[in-house]
């Protein structure tokens, strides 16, 4: 079972990974980020998440693959995805891989 305050944030800005971790931290949330896509994969390997807050535009890989790894790996896992080039496709794409939600940046 998933730990119900653990959520993992992968974003390849480390300032967007801290600020979230500012925002969250102070609720309780016990928060780990990467700004590495195998790395964020390895951790979904080896630990339970309630929740993952995932950067869509990544340099290391794809954040829709990313998207579609967990689903598969930790189908329940809620999944956030978190991107400034949002478009209609990318937003109707992760909702049918089963993204809880989409939020554009600037949020």
């Amino acid at each position: 079972m998933a730990n119900p305050n653990k959520i993992l944030i992968l974003d390849d800005n480390a300032d967007m990974c801290d600020l979230l971790v500012e925002c969250l931290r102070p609720l309780r949330y016990d928060v780990t980020s990467t700004t590495s896509s195998p790395h964020a994969l390895a951790l979904i390997e080896t630990e339970r998440f309630e929740a993952a807050i995932l950067d869509l535009l990544l340099p290391d890989m794809d954040g829709m693959e990313v998207l579609r790894r967990i689903r598969k790996q930790r189908p329940e896992i809620e999944i956030i995805v978190l991107t400034a080039y949002a478009t209609l496709e990318t937003a109707v794409e992760a909702m049918r891989l089963g993204a809880y939600d989409y939020v554009t940046k600037p949020f």
